[in-house]
């Protein structure tokens, strides 16, 4: 729907309607937050653990660097390492700062409308516009962060099996 259209739809709408649609969108801009939180929480839990595990791995890859026979072991800690350093990019990527959509108004925003002469009703239609210019906001950071996260985890679980073959490929040759 055009965005002329979505205004016109609101302020067609009766008083009762603005403000079942108010507080809906307002539950779900408060939804989304919390589920942009649960998803900076998980990237925090990745990044630790990816970080750690790729340190680790970078440190024994370190130890066994030109050791007699355990060339094996150096490969796949180093293959592990790679791996899980990018795990951990992913994590911190989907951590990174952005612009989120927050319930509520600042006060001083609906001056120019009290100076306007403009309605409650037409205040709440241009309330509902904008709540929904929130919301798909939210919407496409959500998506994004969520397809970091999957790339880090996705990483995060190949490490070992890559870390396994080359292992094996080190070890017969």
């Amino acid at each position: 729907m055009s965005t002329q259209k979505l205004h016109e739809s609101y302020l067609n709408a009766d008083e009762a309607t603005l403000e079942l649609l108010l507080r809906e969108a307002s539950d779900r801009i408060a939804s989304q937050v919390e589920l942009l939180v649960a998803t900076d929480t998980r990237s925090l839990g990745l990044l630790s653990v990816s970080a750690t595990l790729a340190t680790a791995a970078t440190a024994i890859f370190a130890d066994k660097l030109g050791v007699a026979g355990a060339q094996p072991l150096a490969n796949a800690a180093l293959s592990a390492a790679i791996l899980l350093v990018l795990s951990a990019a992913f994590a911190a990527w989907a951590l990174r700062p952005v612009s989120v959509a927050v319930r509520g108004w600042d006060p001083e925003l609906f001056t120019d409308d009290i100076a306007q002469r403009k309605t409650a009703a037409q205040i709440r239609a241009e309330m509902l516009y904008h709540l929904q210019q929130r919301i798909s906001t939210n919407v496409q950071v959500a998506k994004f962060n969520a397809r970091s996260v999957r790339i880090s985890m996705f990483f995060l679980a190949l490490a070992p099996v890559v870390a396994l073959i080359a292992a094996g490929v080190s070890a017969n040759s």
